[in-house]
């Protein structure tokens, strides 16, 4: 089976090839191909309507169909006729048994894209055949009526009326099979398309059902038949989610025009379904036939299963188990993978060695294939192979055109992309290499407008500097002295990503009612502020400069005497103000440097920190900013795994010829934080409160040495990491951007923290046949399926504790809309605690908990009770705070303005116990500094800080 991968769960690693009883490199019969393509407009002609050789395989017991010249048409209609109700039922059964759920009709949703273009596509077959041979032979009336009277009594009637009623019984038993069907699964034979409201679109199948429980599908005994979920089923995976509440509008109707392949494979008669699935150990290249080796772990050691492609389209391969070597099980297992996981190479051999080089029709259904699944550079290639084989068809040549332009349209793509994610450099590369020559004049048109938008922006920030350093010479001496130092560091380091904080002074800097101090003045502010400061004086904006330099001195400081007196400092300084240092806080460059010999020498923006508190890698993204910021994932690693393997499934493995990571996290500009979150011999997540300090340490020293915006950070993890993701995301939910959570098994505190979900965004994604995830998990799933959850639960089919590097696209794009960043600090909250370290929620802070609220999770099973500890509070309009629930004698307070709501100029009522209690702000910047400097949240610090009782 050639190169063997030896996986730590989802980290590929070359190996030797694993010994085989039974020969595999040669089919086992004459090989057997079938294209299935349902009727759809297609760029490339097709001579004739040959679909192939025909599947002699096996399972074909059906007659041959010979047509309407060899057996007579009424025989043919009734062939065709029983064969496709005979082929639905197989189908049909062979989808009841492609699931160990309890409830079969979960497998359904999928059956009406396969069964209806087979269905329309054999009445469309049987009308055409059916015209041209009444056109062909003369005798069709004897054929259909070969008695006398008969054929008198058809002579009395038009040609047409009995075409109608003949073609209307043949479209009627098919319409009656496939209502029949329609009716069990409840589904529309069209993929539908479904807007949610984070902004994803989701794509598939749907069917609505009451719970996740007992399967993933079937509702509990005597459970009311209420149905809030929506079971989106797009073969390759099932999406779960409350449909009323995130779903936008309703679903489009869209058919499911994809091709699909069929490859005929050894599938064995009998054998065991497969319920669960053990880890994956090894998996092989797939050879030219379709098939590859697995090896995974079983309860009696490691399973050797044979897998072959079954089908294949352009939004998944259906693997199934084969006839299996001497000595290992025979199991009954339908897998499905993406097919954008499928490497090139392995496409390439299987359908070279499927598809017979002399037949046209065959080499244009390759080249449709990967049109359709986005591909078009192997389309391309594909195509010219088949021009080169066949010169006689000129019209080949222009299809050349349209592939090119598509391709083109990736790049331009992939250009946009990256100068979002800030890598301009990258951007104008894409642009500048662009193949102009090849593609029309509207995309060479976007070409030109792309790189002059990006030039436009540079030479804006020229400009800007150019204009304000003549505005700065016609200050006086002493003011243009003051300001010198600023209007330096505006030169070198103004560019596209800190061109908007001088958007005051680019809409002003021309206004002659204006003095030219002041518009300076706008210009400084504007930088150490940000857009919209609006300070017009030019000895405020002068000061502000000594505060930003204090500011950043005392965040980086470990001298607790030098930060006093930096204090007392910036007490002296007119522009010291809170809103002032508040508006610069999340502005400032990183506050720490990297420790020594952290950095790669080989791999740019690759650091490995290691200090007192905190073990962690980080990624940056290509061509970093200090002074822009970025989008972060907090990825925790599988058990018994490394940081590492985080960073490259994340950001992708280095690649030397490029000399950079190529993964999603570096063209999409984020920035992945990998801690050590476990012991070295851990082999479980534990819930331990020193479990998430390791990763809450490592993720706050991180936000003090590279540039991560703090309102979006993802946690995730893989395996038992994504179990700790998901605890500590419950367990501290006013940290979030979202969670995602990959082949988690929830326990313990997840189970009582679904208050504290709410404030989450979630995307769980795990394997249907996953045999670790506890039975268990579908009734906290079922929690989250409500009108107050954002979550989103995938299951792969056929897949069990895996990696799912297929859907990291997707896990992207899930990231990255508007929906998804922090939400801003709730008026009003109702969570749940039971665990030391839990204590902090938004602007309340417990001290000590109570007894009987604080469970150790190492003893849990020892507990004589198991019950969480409700905290609530609310803030209403007129300053008053109200604290209702807190499992704990003492209560920290931190409060910041609240537009509309917190006035820190008024006076505070903090409503807590018995008695209210009034505060005032006096205006220090200790306490702001101090949370600044402890939680590294320069965007959301604290004003001040009421200690209760």
């Amino acid at each position: 089976m050639g190169e063997i991968q030896r996986r730590h769960p989802g980290i590929c690693i070359p190996g030797r090839g694993l010994p085989s009883r039974r020969d595999y490199s040669q089919p086992f019969r004459s090989p057997c191909f079938r294209w299935r393509t349902p009727p759809a407009p297609s760029f490339l002609p097709s001579r004739t309507e040959d679909t192939g050789p025909e599947d002699t395989g096996p399972e074909d017991t059906g007659p041959e169909d010979t047509g309407p010249e060899d057996t007579g048409l009424s025989s043919y209609l009734i062939l065709r006729i029983v064969g496709t109700i005979n082929g639905l039922t197989k189908l049909a059964k062979s989808f009841g048994n492609s699931t160990n759920q309890k409830s079969w009709r979960l497998s359904l949703p999928s059956v009406p894209s396969l069964l209806v273009p087979t269905v329309l596509r054999n009445c469309s077959e049987i009308t055409s055949q059916f015209s041209r041979s009444w056109a062909r032979q003369g005798s069709v009336h004897q054929q259909l009526y070969p008695t006398e009277p008969w054929r008198a009594q058809l002579r009395e009637s038009s040609q047409n009326t009995v075409l109608s009623r003949t073609f209307s019984l043949a479209q009627r038993a098919f319409l009656l099979a496939i209502f029949a069907i329609c009716l069990i699964t409840q589904t529309a034979f069209a993929e539908q398309v479904f807007q949610l409201r984070n902004g994803m679109v989701l794509r598939g199948s749907k069917a609505e059902i009451a719970s996740l429980k007992e399967g993933f599908g079937a509702a509990a005994a005597n459970q009311v038949n209420v149905r809030p979920i929506w079971l989106i089923d797009d073969g390759l995976r099932r999406q779960y989610i409350h449909g009323k509440s995130m779903v936008i509008a309703p679903p489009v109707q869209q058919p499911n025009l994809a091709q699909s392949i069929e490859i005929w494979q050894p599938k064995p008669l009998g054998g065991k379904l497969v319920a669960g699935l053990g880890n994956i150990l090894a998996i092989s290249p797939f050879n030219e036939f379709g098939r590859r080796e697995l090896r995974m772990s079983g309860p009696k050691g490691p399973v050797h299963v044979i897998q072959g492609i079954r089908e294949i389209n352009p939004r998944y391969a259906r693997l199934i188990a084969l006839k299996p070597a001497q000595g290992q099980p025979t199991l009954l297992w339908d897998m499905r993978v993406a097919t954008s996981s499928l490497p090139s190479s392995s496409l390439n051999q299987v359908f070279a060695n499927r598809i017979d080089r002399t037949d046209l029709n065959g080499r244009l259904e390759v080249v449709r294939f990967y049109i359709a699944a986005g591909r078009f550079s192997d389309a391309k290639d594909a195509l010219k192979e088949t021009i080169r084989d066949f010169p006689e068809e000129e019209s080949l040549e222009k299809q050349l055109i349209g592939l090119t332009q598509r391709q083109a349209s990736q790049l331009l793509d992939e250009a946009e992309l990256r100068a979002e994610a800030g890598q301009y450099q990258l951007a104008k590369g894409i642009l500048k290499n662009f193949p102009t020559d090849d593609v029309g004049r509207i995309t060479r048109l976007k070409v030109q407008d792309a790189i002059a938008d990006l030039n436009q922006k540079e030479q804006d920030c020229k400009d800007l500097v150019v204009q304000l350093r003549k505005q700065v010479k016609q200050l006086p001496d002493g003011q243009a002295a003051k300001i010198a130092s600023i209007v330096d560091e505006i030169e070198k380091e103004l560019s596209a990503d800190t061109l908007v904080r001088l958007s005051d002074y680019t809409r002003l800097k021309d206004a002659e009612t204006i003095a030219i101090e002041d518009r300076v003045a706008l210009a400084i502010s504007g930088w150490l502020l940000g857009s919209g400061s609006g300070v017009q004086n030019l000895a405020i904006a002068a000061s502000l400069g000594q505060v930003r330099d204090l500011v950043a001195e005392y965040l980086s400081c470990v001298d607790a005497a030098r930060r006093e007196s930096i204090l007392v400092a910036l007490k002296n300084l007119e522009g010291a103000l809170p809103e002032y240092v508040d508006r610069m806080l999340p502005l400032l460059k990183p506050t720490l440097p990297w420790p020594d010999e952290s950095k790669s020498e080989e791999i740019e923006g690759y650091f490995r920190v290691e200090t007192e508190r905190a073990r962690y890698l980080v990624q940056l993204p290509p061509e970093y900013n200090p002074l822009r910021s970025y989008p972060c994932v907090v990825a925790l690693h599988a058990a018994g795994g490394d940081p590492k393997d985080q960073i490259d499934w994340w950001s992708g493995i280095y690649n030397s010829e490029s000399k950079a990571r190529l993964g999603h996290a570096a063209r999409n500009g984020f920035v992945v934080v990998a801690p050590l979150w476990s012991r070295d011999t851990q082999r479980t997540y534990e819930y331990t409160p020193a479990e998430h300090e390791r990763v809450l340490v490592a993720m706050r020293d991180a936000m003090r040495r590279c540039s991560i915006d703090s309102d979006r950070i993802f946690i995730a993890g893989h395996g038992e990491g994504a179990t700790a993701a998901w605890d500590i995301a419950l367990a501290h939910p006013d940290l979030w951007a979202g969670m995602i959570s990959i082949s988690a098994n929830p326990d313990k505190t997840i189970h009582h923290y679904e208050p504290n979900a709410r404030f989450v965004p979630m995307y769980l994604l795990m394997g249907e046949l996953d045999g670790n995830v506890d039975a268990g998990a579908s009734a906290i799933l079922d929690d989250y399926m409500s009108f107050h959850h954002d979550a989103l639960v995938i299951m792969y089919r056929g897949r069990g504790r895996e990696f799912f590097y297929d859907e990291i696209p997707r896990l992207f794009e899930w990231m990255k809309t508007k929906q998804h960043q922090r939400r801003p600090m709730p008026q009003e909250f109702e969570v749940n605690t039971m665990r030391r370290g839990d204590q902090f929620f938004w602007w309340l802070e417990l001290g000590e908990l109570k007894p009987g609220v604080d469970i150790n999770p190492i003893l849990w099973d020892q507990a004589s009770r198991i019950r969480s500890g409700t905290v609530a509070g609310s803030i209403g309009t007129g300053n008053q705070v109200r604290v209702s629930k807190a499992p704990s004698d003492r209560i920290r307070l931190g409060l910041r303005p609240m537009k509309g709501i917190i006035d820190m100029s008024q006076q505070i009522v903090v409503r807590y116990g018995t008695r209210p209690s009034y505060h005032d702000f006096d205006g220090d910047l200790k306490t702001m500094l101090e949370d600044a400097r402890r939680r590294a949240d320069r965007k959301r610090a604290f004003w001040m800080q009421i200690d209760l009782p």
